[in-house]
């Protein structure tokens, strides 16, 4: 548990000094991601009848394994520079544009491992999902290739592996749980506000304690190689 305790304590001074910019990441990459779903939902394959429940299950999965890397990578860029500059947020995002080939191709990877782990056995999807979490990150951070960056996430993953799993559902139980409460509370003060201008709001700062503790336990493991 201390290095949970370190990730968390770290995660607090860095959204102290980077909010701004972590805002502005986080508005970014929620944006695309609800706005790419919508889109998906209403239009495109509509036509073939694939969104019925299951489908909007795998197609929901899809557009978050493809898009949210981009918002992981940009926070931990930005962190690893350590300019709190207005501009930080976007300099780190255009960091992540650079390399947005191999970061839209590892979404699209760790979207097929998972599936095709869950697919033939529920732990191989399980690990694959764990040990690929800081693939994104080493790309634009390190610049590696591909398969280097997976092979780095796979390094840092194993040294602690259950530290990780207890961060990220950690995380992920405090992102639900704040988000309906955000999300309510909103709906009581402003009881006709758009729900997919709400959305975008709760997302934008939720979204911020999911990606900082990540990018700080990826750049804590990364200093002890």
């Amino acid at each position: 548990m201390h290095e949970l305790n370190i990730v968390f304590y770290k995660s607090f001074l860095a959204i102290q000094k980077y909010w701004f910019s972590l805002l502005t990441i986080t508005f970014i990459t929620e944006g695309i991601v609800l706005l790419t779903q919508e889109f998906v939902k209403n239009q495109t394959l509509d036509f073939l009848g694939f969104l019925s429940s299951p489908g909007r299950v795998f197609l929901g999965f899809f557009v978050i394994s493809l898009l949210t890397p981009l918002g992981k990578a940009a926070v931990a860029c930005l962190i690893s520079q350590g300019q709190a500059q207005p501009s930080s947020g976007l300099v780190a995002y255009l960091e992540v544009i650079k390399v947005l080939p191999l970061v839209l191709t590892v979404g699209i990877l760790w979207y097929i491992g998972t599936i095709i782990g869950l697919g033939l056995l529920l732990i191989p999807g399980i690990c694959f999902f764990f040990y690929s979490q800081f693939v994104a990150q080493a790309l634009v951070v390190e610049k590696l290739s591909i398969v280097a960056a997976f092979q780095r996430s796979w390094d840092l993953v194993k040294q602690k592996f259950w530290t990780l799993v207890v961060l990220f559902f950690a995380l992920e139980i405090g992102q639900g749980v704040v988000s309906e409460i955000f999300s309510a509370v909103i709906f009581a003060i402003i009881p006709s506000a758009k729900p997919y201008i709400v959305e975008w709001f709760v997302a934008t700062v939720v979204a911020i304690s999911v990606y900082v503790p990540l990018a700080v336990m990826y750049l804590e493991r990364s200093k002890k190689g």
